[in-house]
């Protein structure tokens, strides 16, 4: 049988009630605010890392490693980069410096176990600096690359840079 409430809008009791409510619906839109936050971060961070390929399609797809001659690695292999020890610079040629031609000559070439280069090869060419390049390259040399302490052949990509040299000036006063 349904009875009437005796309690009135102005009653304490009711008032609790209501407040309770409030703070329970107040409580469970702060917690969906936060879940929103997290999942928008998360989704951001997902967006700005590419999804990686399957292994398969990796190994099917992916380049063949650099040409290199027989024993010689590529260099990113596990174990210590060949550092250069002699760095001869490069002979401007006349001609290339009469005509202003500048830029960087990208030249391949093998550190053999003792530190020399072999078998340069031009891969970026400005064809009126490409044999200063190649001559100044022969005459590098390095630390030889190791692999769990044993000296190793790698394969490098060399920059050999040109560039006109500035000439003094005066101060302005």
């Amino acid at each position: 049988m349904f009875r009437p409430s005796r309690a009135g809008p102005g009653d304490p009791s009711q008032h609790r009630v209501i407040v309770k409510a409030i703070a329970r619906q107040a409580a469970m839109l702060v917690v969906v605010v936060a879940l929103v936050l997290v999942l928008t971060v998360e989704l951001r961070r997902a967006e700005q890392m590419p999804t990686p390929p399957p292994a398969i399609a990796w190994i099917v797809t992916s380049p063949p490693p650099p040409q290199t001659t027989a024993g010689c690695s590529a260099v990113g292999f596990p174990g210590r980069r060949p550092q250069k020890t002699v760095g001869a610079q490069p002979v401007y040629p006349a001609a290339a410096r009469q005509a202003h031609v500048t830029g960087v000559v990208i030249v391949v070439a093998e550190i053999d176990e003792r530190g020399n280069v072999v078998n340069p090869r031009v891969v970026r060419s400005i064809p009126m600096l490409d044999r200063a390049a190649l001559e100044a390259v022969r005459k590098w040399k390095f630390s030889p690359a190791t692999i769990h302490g044993v000296p190793s052949c790698v394969s490098m990509t060399l920059a050999v840079s040109f560039a006109e040299p500035r000439e003094p000036r005066e101060p302005s006063w």
